[in-house]
């Protein structure tokens, strides 16, 4: 199927992007196209078997299936780890379906693996890349130029968070570390300021485009959600070789294309072990091949190649995803994330290291208060930390203001980007003063003993709040105007723009936000906030 015509590479593109997206009701098409390509697999391993010099040694085996840019001539393929390279034709990684080989030949488990030359790599580094010994440390970072768009910009990063937040009791529990904003300064930044091969892994949650001229990937350009900076490999490349990252997956759609394939010149760049994909990635296959690929390298301590198989039979097992009609159809997508490694890497071990844990198939449920909320948060992230650190969040009655504000709180926290949240909701009160507030905050400050130093007066709450980065949450500002006095408005406004000078000095510091019903056009007004609508919801995350 995949090596005939073009037609058929225009029906594959179609059942993976376009099928569950524009066209889920022609079934017939796609009902086809899944017997072609079941037909198209059975044709691989017929091939596959012609090769072998002893095709029955595989019974039962773990067979690597290594595909090399060059074509050799003499085109074998071996057991285990040492597969001379033969040459490169489209979807092998179809072999990996073991069910569909003969039952006289069927291999135990099959990894398929595509290898380069590495062009871009210095001189007497010669070592195979491998996860750490004891804690994996993984730098993700999400760049979603297209609000509701493009993929949520936290269905990766929430589902890798939910796997390593499962493991935490682990002897040597893996770390995440979020790059952010979603800009290619902001990943330098981060990996500059940890040790030279410090993570095992860096995840780029990003945007693809791919035609018949280059390939790049979109990051954010000065925190602006619609603003991109197209990256082309060999930009990519020199930031990551300068700090030694050696492990990379992008879900960043069209980043193995068959022209321009940006993983593949990733790898020629320096990079030993790259994962991209083929297609456009749906976002219920992104969920399942994020949490599955995670469980396999983190849980299972897989290998990056034997991960990958394993995510892949995931997608193969649960073929079901969501149509923009909140339906679902079948999409066979399995084949859609291909890994490159350097060829003068020796194949990586594929054995499994010990019996670890299972990871629940869905790591993450999204709340049904957020739905349709993710560029709104975006928004939120990448102005705070540009632009001004004074925000306010304004919606009509119901519309999940505090909600959303309770989340943000609870994932910054959990993500690094504050250390706490100083949090008064006026609706809950009644009468109150200024210094009533102040004390309350102090308290909270004791309470999370970030540091050894008594909070005890609204200087050094200031000063607290400007060393460290907390989120200071006055929630139901609109119920000010009926339960205090003009002096506690007053207060608050002389307390933001303190806080906001100070931060706007020396870009460290608390992030403050106000959620209200209206704008509260004088506090607006003598803070500058930034003014974020809450909009009624329009999507469903499919």
């Amino acid at each position: 199927m995949p090596n005939g015509p073009d037609n058929k590479l225009h029906d594959l593109k179609w059942n993976l992007e376009e099928f569950a997206t524009k066209d889920p009701f022609d079934v017939s098409r796609a009902n086809k196209i899944a017997d072609n390509i079941k037909k198209y697999t059975s044709h691989l391993i017929q091939f596959v078997l012609k090769i072998l010099e002893s095709p029955t040694d595989i019974l039962g085996s773990r067979l690597v299936v290594k595909l090399s840019d060059h074509w050799t001539g003499s085109s074998l393929l071996r057991q285990t780890s040492d597969g001379t390279n033969i040459v490169p034709l489209m979807q092998w990684e179809c072999l990996e379906e073991v069910e569909s080989w003969p039952s006289e030949y069927r291999p135990l488990a099959v990894t398929v693996v595509r290898s380069t030359a590495c062009l871009n790599f210095e001189s007497g580094e010669t070592q195979q890349p491998v996860l750490s010994v004891k804690s994996v440390r993984v730098l993700a970072l999400s760049a979603r130029p297209f609000g509701d768009n493009d993929v949520p910009h936290r269905l990766v990063t929430r589902t890798i968070y939910q796997v390593v937040q499962s493991l935490e009791t682990q002897q040597y529990p893996p770390e995440l570390i979020i790059a952010r904003p979603g800009s290619i300064e902001s990943l330098d930044r981060e990996l500059g300021s940890h040790p030279t091969g410090y993570f095992d892994i860096v995840h780029l949650d990003v945007h693809g485009e791919a035609d018949e001229d280059s390939a790049t990937l979109l990051f954010l350009e000065n925190a602006e959600p619609t603003n991109v900076k197209r990256v082309e490999a060999y930009q990519l490349g020199k930031v990551l070789r300068n700090h030694g990252v050696r492990c990379v997956i992008m879900n960043a759609c069209q980043s193995a294309a068959l022209v321009h394939n940006f993983t593949r010149s990733l790898v020629q760049e320096g990079i030993p072990m790259v994962l991209g994909m083929q297609y456009k990635l749906l976002e219920t296959a992104a969920e399942i091949l994020t949490t599955t690929l995670y469980e396999g390298l983190l849980a299972r301590n897989q290998s990056l190649p034997d991960a990958c198989a394993y995510a892949r039979s995931k997608l193969r097992a649960i073929p079901s995803r969501r149509t923009n009609y909140n339906t679902t159809v079948r999409v066979l997508d399995y084949m859609n994330p291909v890994l490159f490694m350097a060829e003068r890497f020796e194949e990586p071990d594929l054995r499994e290291i010990g019996n670890a844990p299972q990871v629940a198939a869905n790591a993450f449920e999204v709340e049904q208060g957020l739905l349709g909320r993710e560029s709104v948060m975006l928004d939120m992230e990448n102005d705070f930390l540009t632009f001004s650190n004074l925000g306010f969040l304004t919606g009509i009655a119901g519309s999940g203001k505090s909600a959303l504000a309770a989340h943000l709180s609870w994932w910054w926290k959990a993500t690094g980007l504050i250390c706490g949240t100083l949090h008064i909701d006026f609706a809950s009160f009644g009468s109150l003063e200024w210094k009533d507030i102040v004390q309350l905050f102090c308290d909270e400050v004791r309470q999370l003993k970030i540091d050894h130093q008594d909070v005890n007066s609204e200087e050094k709450l200031l000063q607290h709040l400007q060393h460290y980065r907390y989120l200071v949450l006055f929630d139901s500002i609109d119920a000010l105007g009926s339960v205090a006095p003009i002096q506690l408005l007053d207060s608050i406004i002389k307390f933001s723009k303190t806080l906001k000078k100070r931060y706007k000095k020396s870009k460290v510091g608390s992030l403050i936000l106000f959620v209200s019903r209206d704008e509260q056009n004088r506090l607006r007004a003598d803070t500058a906030a930034q003014v974020f609508p809450l909009q009624g919801l329009v999507r469903f995350l499919g």
